[in-house]
């Protein structure tokens, strides 16, 4: 079982671990007065906020009072550009610009553990003054208050910066030196809960369990005894989430459990998810000596408990909108306007597919000449290039149905099983349109990235249920009943 941090009843923190990110080269930003203000426009989106402040300072000028309730009106005043670009220029975080954020880490030497916990985020815009650094992030969803950040021990990490708060981009150090930027690209869309912090932070913006749910268990107290009455249901599971990555589809109405060896979510079943439950009681009876929850292991119980997590990790689209990826069996290829970039796995990256095949960057493809050049023209060699980088991208993004016709013998059947291979069998299943417009064929596609008929008869695109496929490829929106199951969920 992949888990969060254990910790005692009432102390859970969540945490996890994720591999390796590369080196970035460092651009500077040089560029000064008006030009530079167009360049941060251009990285920070139009609903960027920009401060003024004095040269070589930190803060806005004693002068400039409420400056927390700017908006972008009033920095389009031409005598407010002319003071931007004079002097240093800060982001006003937060709601006044549409969600950015962002984590200021205090020293040099915390920056490469953190992004090796957050792979992602090595992409995203990195700013740096004398020391540490500044990432800059487009937070999607709601986020928490700004704080500061420690370490268990009381030493101080850096802060999260959100609404009311305000981070220089550019302009002189008060220490000496320039503010300058490290990466040069936007700043990364993202949730907050799928930034990954260290395990030794104490974080402002986590309650403990009792605070939020209340105890683990309700006591009564009988002449000179006191009794387990009942057990509190949300939080034991509060506490599963805690220790566990997961969340709840509500359209599927599926629990899915992120594994850190494959970088997958994959579908939990309440039953699964039970058992571990009444593993954990049976761990705390006997960690925190409350023998009798062993005697609210019950089904009843649990059936509760696993109810209240539904509430608790619902998540609605959890798997839409996810960054562009190709999810391998030892990486993860991000594309970027510069090319791929190679990260480790990541929650973040919400994957339920993934292909079976090892990357190697040092490969070569010295066999496409055998199979792929000599049947078809060379227009289409590109064009079925492009169709296998959407089966691996898991995602149809010219909206297309592709058609493979040609005399017997010339490799069709072989290639659609090289393409199967390439992105995993457990991602591709038949296209049979003659039961597309049936009660339950939908809902067997619902966790397939790939849909393939070979061989097809002369009416495949005929039958009365081929209809569905413009759907299909265009990305509609279906309901997909389960044979068995209560309800329709969204395809």
């Amino acid at each position: 079982m992949t888990a969060k941090q254990r910790a005692p009843l009432d102390r859970g923190r969540a945490g996890q671990g994720v591999a390796s990110h590369r080196q970035l080269a460092t651009t500077h930003a040089g560029d000064q007065g008006a030009n530079q203000v167009q360049r941060l426009k251009r990285l920070l989106g139009n609903d960027a906020v920009l401060l003024w402040l004095p040269l070589g300072s930190k803060r806005p000028a004693s002068s400039f009072t409420g400056w927390q309730k700017t908006t972008i009106s009033d920095t389009l005043e031409p005598a407010y550009q002319a003071k931007l670009a004079e002097g240093n220029i800060s982001v006003l975080l937060g709601d006044p610009s549409s969600g950015i954020c962002s984590i200021d880490i205090d020293l040099d030497e915390e920056v490469e553990p953190f992004l090796e916990l957050n792979p992602l985020l090595a992409t995203t815009l990195r700013s740096k003054g004398k020391r540490g650094c500044n990432l800059w992030l487009q937070m999607v969803g709601e986020y928490p208050k700004a704080g500061k950040l420690a370490t268990d021990e009381g030493r101080a990490w850096g802060e999260w910066r959100s609404t009311g708060n305000q981070t220089v981009i550019h302009g002189a150090h008060p220490d000496g030196g320039d503010y300058r930027l490290e990466v040069n690209a936007p700043p990364l869309r993202i949730h907050f809960e799928d930034i990954v912090w260290p395990e030794s932070l104490k974080l402002p913006w986590v309650k403990s369990l009792a605070d939020i749910y209340g105890p683990p268990v309700f006591e009564e107290h009988q002449k000179n005894r006191t009794i387990i009455a009942d057990i509190n249901e949300g939080y034991w599971a509060g506490l599963y989430d805690r220790e566990n990555i997961v969340l709840h589809d509500p359209d599927e109405r599926a629990f899915y459990r992120y594994d850190e060896r494959t970088g997958l979510f994959g579908v939990e079943t309440s039953d699964r998810i039970k058992t571990d439950i009444s593993a954990r009681m049976l761990e705390a009876s006997r960690t925190d000596n409350i023998p009798e929850l062993v005697a609210f292991r019950r089904d009843s119980k649990l059936n509760a408990v696993v109810a209240q997590l539904r509430g608790i990790t619902e998540k609605p689209g959890a798997f839409e909108n996810r960054p562009q990826a190709v999810h391998l069996a030892n990486c993860v290829l991000r594309l970027t306007p510069h090319g791929l970039e190679r990260l480790a796995f990541s929650p973040s990256f919400r994957s339920r597919n993934r292909s079976p095949i090892i990357y190697d960057p040092a490969a070569t493809c010295p066999r496409s000449s055998e199979l792929v050049i000599p049947a078809v023209q060379p227009d289409d060699v590109v064009l079925l290039q492009k169709m296998i980088g959407q089966a691996l991208l898991g995602r149809n993004l010219v909206q297309r149905l592709m058609i493979l016709d040609g005399l017997g013998g010339r490799g069709k059947t072989q290639l659609v099983g090289v393409i199967q291979q390439l992105i995993g069998a457990a991602n591709s299943t038949e296209l049979r349109t003659r039961h597309l417009g049936d009660r339950f064929e939908l809902y067997r596609l619902r966790s397939r990235t790939l849909l393939t008929g070979v061989d097809v008869k002369p009416d495949f695109l005929s039958t009365e249920g081929a209809s569905v496929l413009k759907g299909l490829v265009g990305g509609d929106w279906f309901d997909a009943e389960q044979k068995g199951g209560n309800g329709a969920f969204k395809l």
